[in-house]
């Protein structure tokens, strides 16, 4: 059985975590990334998320 780890991160914190699953499962990581890259400003990319309710 082979695992692949993907994840999602703005600020690198997710990466870390799925680095830390990848080594223990010996899975393949795999980053997933926006077609239009995030800003590199936090408040930037806070006043352009989309709110559904």
């Amino acid at each position: 059985m082979r695992t692949l780890v993907a994840y999602f991160t703005w600020s690198g914190n997710t990466k870390e975590i799925a680095e830390r699953i990848a080594r223990k499962t010996h899975g393949k990581l795999f980053r997933i990334e926006r077609e239009i890259p995030y800003s590199t400003d936090y408040n930037t990319c806070a006043s352009d998320t989309v709110i559904f309710t």
